[in-house]
């Protein structure tokens, strides 16, 4: 049921995320799931792994219309914070299937595994002035 997305889906893949150009890399991400021999794959998840968070991308078959299919993205924490024993999570873009959903997807993620923009602290020596005090105190020990 899935196979024409799940081939456009490898292909979108191949052609964003380089490190997934790797055909071996790309199979190891990918788990499916069929619901008879007869009807074929009923669902696929891709995963990606970043250092901090795990992203699953998955494709449901829908009945109706024939051949529609759904696509979602959720994201889980690799880690737990102290005080926690539960991956904190959340839900990505969803939709029907399509290349729009698909960056909207890749730009979540990116959003998601941004930091928080810091504000800049003031320097209580500039580098010039630090260097020519540090010249002066050595010069008059001479």
């Amino acid at each position: 049921m899935l196979s024409e997305q799940i081939r456009q889906l490898k292909e979108w893949i191949h052609r964003d995320l380089g490190q997934y150009r790797d055909s071996h890399k790309l199979l190891r991400t990918f788990e499916v799931e069929t619901q008879s021999p007869l009807e074929g794959i009923s669902r696929a998840t891709f995963t990606l792994w970043t250092r901090r968070n795990r992203y699953a991308i998955t494709l449901h078959a829908k009945l109706s219309p024939p051949g529609a299919c759904y696509m979602g993205c959720g994201a889980c924490s690799r880690s737990w914070r102290a005080g926690e024993d539960w991956h904190r999570g959340n839900d990505l873009p969803d939709g029907e299937f399509s290349e729009t959903l698909w960056l909207r997807i890749l730009t979540a993620i990116l959003s998601y595994e941004l930091d928080e923009p810091v504000e800049p602290r003031e320097a209580t020596l500039s580098p010039t002035v630090a260097y020519g005090q540090l010249k002066d105190e050595g010069a008059g020990r001479g």
